[in-house]
Order: structure tokens, then C-alpha cells, then sequence
């Protein structure tokens, strides 16, 4: 869980690309996920198109732009100064139009509407620290539809719930605490059933 992002700069090269430097100030050696999206929702009621760029953290939004009001949101308080200073700057972060998010919205409709999409499966050892016991974690990501049991077997489990990846996929986190560096069980399985497998 971060607690704070320190510094974060964004800038834009001659080729245009998006360069980011991002270093996190934590409070635990666990994974994190940081994912930029862009995305087009499109209003079938009245054909209106919406370029929505997100910044999320571990599955949780922090910024948002929204094309219809040309303004970027600070959804998370860590990003209320880069939000602001966005705005100030007029950052819009272009490539895509609403005429390009209409056409990809109409050749996309039919895979989006029978789509699925198999887990992706990693099992991270976590190392003691401070009041936090050893544990490991098994982070499952990338599936659809968002029905999804995940198991580690042996020990009590911690879940994070299911979580929203922001592309239309889920991620969920299980875990398990180990007690003593080198004690408890020998061997873990982490067990997930999917409709896509």
C-alpha cells in the first residue's frame, strides 16, 4: 500500500511519446501496479464519444482526464498538485480523436461482447519486515469475466478482492502469512478456476 509518490514527472519528447519517472515511497515490500490507460466510452442513448485517460494504483484510480470537460481529476489526494498543475499546463496527452474512438468502439463490439481472457498467474514471496510476518502472495491478473477463485492452499488466506485492471480485465491478490523466515509449510499451491481455462 503506497503512501505517498515523491516525485512524479511527466514530460513530452520530441517524438511525442510519454516518458514518466515514478518512485514510490512505501511502507511495505509488496508489489504494485501502476497502469496508464485510454480509454473510449461511447453514450449509445446519444452517440456522444469520451476520451478518458486513468492513472491507477494497484487497480484504484488516482487521476483522471475526461475529454468532455477538458479537465484532469484528482481522484486519490497524493495527485491533487499534478492534477492542478495539468490543468494550469493544459495537458491533454493527444492520439487519440472521437472519431477514431467511434470507429474502434464499432470494430471492437462484437469480440467485447463474447470476450474472455485467461488469468495470468505469479506467486511472489514477501520477506518479513517490521510488524509484518513473511508471507506469499499469489497475484492473479488479466482475466475476463470477473468470476474468479483463487487459493492458496495451506495456511489462512487474506484476499484483496476483486479489482477492476481498468481494461475491461480484473486483477485479485491472495495471500498468506508464512510466521518465522524459513518456518511453516514447505510447499504452496496457488489454485485458480476460471471459466477461460
Amino acid at each position: 500500500h503506497a503512501q505517498s509518490w515523491s516525485p512524479w514527472q511527466v514530460t513530452l519528447g520530441g517524438s511525442g511519446q510519454l516518458d514518466q519517472s515514478v518512485e514510490f515511497v512505501r511502507t511495505s515490500p509488496e508489489p504494485f501496479y501502476m497502469q496508464i490507460l485510454k480509454n473510449c466510452e461511447l453514450d449509445d442513448a446519444t452517440g456522444a464519444v469520451q476520451i478518458v485517460t486513468r492513472y491507477s494504483l494497484n487497480g484504484e484510480d488516482v487521476l483522471r482526464y475526461q475529454s468532455d470537460q477538458n479537465h484532469w481529476f484528482s481522484v486519490h489526494p497524493v495527485a491533487r498538485s499534478l492534477a492542478e498543475h495539468w490543468n494550469r499546463t493544459r495537458e491533454t496527452f493527444a492520439g487519440l480523436t472521437p472519431q477514431r474512438c467511434k470507429f474502434l468502439i464499432e470494430e471492437s463490439r462484437e469480440f467485447i461482447t463474447g470476450k474472455t481472457a485467461q488469468p495470468k498467474v505469479r506467486v511472489i514471496p514477501v520477506p518479513a519486515a517490521l510488524d509484518q510476518p513473511h508471507r506469499l502472495i499469489c497475484h492473479v491478473t488479466d482475466f475476463y469475466p470477473r468470476n474468479i477463485e483463487v487459493t492458496l492452499e495451506r495456511g489462512e488466506q487474506l484476499s484483496s478482492g476483486i479489482r477492476p485492471n481498468g481494461d475491461s480485465t480484473f486483477q485479485i491478490q491472495v495471500s498468506i502469512k508464512l510466521g518465522q523466515e524459513r518456518a511453516g509449510p514447505t510447499e504452496h499451491v496457488c489454485v485458480v478456476r476460471h471459466s477461460s481455462l
